[in-house]
């Protein structure tokens, strides 16, 4: 694992498993919130957005995390990681991030970019993803998977057993 992409719903965990994998497999981690957003949730043009992208991309190892989805990101990873957790679960991680940081912009987030103040959009999406998004990535792991590690995470159960497995051996990238 060198080139790792990291998907799944607002609030399914993807920072977090980002920085623990990071940590063990001493890989640069790049929040694609970063790319997309700037200060005050103003959005970056599609061609800034590409510029950077392409170069993160060319660098010889990432791990890069992002709600978005697309063939981009994926096709150059070599790891593909779906944090597939049910939208209560998100939902309740996104509440609990909020009050954690005092409803200031989460450190992996550009300046002035605090999620309550979309917090109806972000609700919105994450009652969406999985009508909207999930049949399109299920789809894309089903045809990627002779060629890239898939790994599709439903629980904290599965997700504890790759922890354990990650930071065990630091590179077991089974199906789960």
């Amino acid at each position: 694992m060198r080139k790792i992409f990291v998907t799944g719903n607002i609030g399914s965990g993807k920072t977090t498993l980002c920085r623990k994998l990071s940590t063990r497999l001493n890989i640069p981690t790049y929040h694609f919130d970063q790319i997309v957003w700037l200060p005050g949730w103003k959005r970056r043009s599609q061609k800034q957005r590409d510029t950077i992208t392409q170069q993160l991309l060319n660098r010889e190892e990432w791990i890069i995390d992002g709600v978005s989805v697309s063939d981009l990101l994926m096709d150059p990873a070599d790891t593909f990681i779906f944090l597939d957790f049910p939208r209560w679960i998100c939902f309740w991680r996104m509440i609990k991030r909020n009050i954690q940081c005092r409803f200031k912009s989460r450190p992996e987030m550009p300046v002035d970019c605090h999620d309550y103040r979309n917090i109806f959009l972000i609700i919105r999406a994450i009652w969406s993803f999985p009508r909207k998004h999930n049949p399109w990535v299920l789809a894309a792991m089903e045809k990627m998977k002779a060629e890239k590690h898939i790994i599709h995470i439903r629980n904290n159960h599965e997700l504890n057993i790759f922890l354990g497995s990650i930071l065990s051996t630091g590179s077991n990238t089974s199906d789960k």
